[in-house]
């Protein structure tokens, strides 16, 4: 399992940095097999609520700053993701884009599959700590 901050989203954090840009808010769910790695650009097979579509728009979430080892280092997004259907989620990540095959992947991560009947739901948090 790993999740990383991609190549393209620290061109994002830049940006964020430089005041432009649009902050990595939505977050995305798939359902393929694969390692996190920076170079990525997408998800694995990236599925719509329902786990069946490929189109469709993703899950807007809510960021803030919280505190690790140092006040205010993580940023963190939280958000909620509900299956309209049934399959098994192995991968999600935060996007600039609400919209599924758009924008930048600014960070993601696999793990162990999950697996969803039609309204199971899964709660994301993602932590970005600079440290």
């Amino acid at each position: 399992m790993a999740t990383v901050v991609t190549t393209a989203g620290r061109a994002v954090a830049v940006n964020r940095l430089r005041g432009s840009g649009t902050e990595p808010v939505y977050v995305g769910w798939g359902t393929g097999a694969g390692t996190a790695s920076v170079g990525a650009t997408g998800l694995y097979t990236e599925r719509a609520a329902d786990l069946s579509a490929t189109t469709g728009n993703r899950v807007t979430g809510t960021s803030s700053a919280v505190s690790g080892a140092v006040t205010g280092d993580t940023w963190r997004l939280v958000a909620t993701y509900t299956a309209g259907g049934s399959g098994t989620v192995t991968n999600a990540g935060a996007f600039d884009a609400l919209t599924i095959s758009a924008g930048n992947l600014f960070v993601y991560g696999d793990f162990t599959g999950i697996g969803l009947a039609a309204n199971d739901a899964i709660a994301f948090t993602i932590d970005v700590v600079f440290g």
